[in-house]
């Protein structure tokens, strides 16, 4: 359940605990409740609060971009023998019909065949590239390029990466 769904109970809760302030005792001298003041200004502090979270989450889930919608089966991944600064990294991946991520790059090599299906590479500033089961491709260090399904069945491909282990391993581009 997503902070917005959760919301409303929360605000509820919060609520309720105030409320256990509007028994405390009154002053003697004044005849009023100082609960009722303390508790009036912790509801309209808490909703305002709620209302802002409620807000944020809503107005960043909007600006995120739509998941890719990839299934990645990681197979094995572990340091390169001979450079344990790099990590080696062998995984499949389904991509279902119509899905595709965000043009994006890599702190390392990646290698990838097509074993199932057809999936349309595009590599910045070139003419996309329709790839069909049993082609394959070298993508060098650094180079900015998205993978898209635009077929109407799924595609399955198989990705080994050799990549630098400290660093995030997709670097999305705008």
């Amino acid at each position: 359940m997503t902070f917005p769904e959760r919301a409303p109970g929360l605000v509820r809760m919060i609520a309720s605990q105030l409320r256990s302030f509007k028994n405390c005792s009154t002053l003697p001298s004044s005849g009023q409740k100082p609960g009722r003041q303390v508790m009036n200004k912790l509801i309209v502090s808490a909703v305002i609060v709620a209302s802002g979270m409620i807000a944020a989450a809503a107005l960043s889930q909007q600006t995120q971009p739509p998941a890719s919608g990839f299934q990645a089966k990681p197979y094995f991944e572990m340091p390169l023998e001979k450079d344990p600064s790099r990590i080696v990294r062998l995984q499949s991946v389904v991509i279902p019909p119509g899905a595709g991520n965000q043009f994006h790059r890599h702190p390392g090599d990646q290698w990838w065949a097509v074993q199932e299906g057809e999936v349309t590479l595009t590599v910045r500033g070139q003419q996309p590239s329709l790839m069909k089961a049993g082609d394959f491709v070298y993508v060098q260090r650094g180079t900015i390029h998205r993978n898209q399904n635009l077929s109407k069945l799924p595609a399955r491909s198989i990705e080994l990466n050799i990549t630098d282990k400290d660093k995030p391993q997709t670097e999305q581009v705008p």
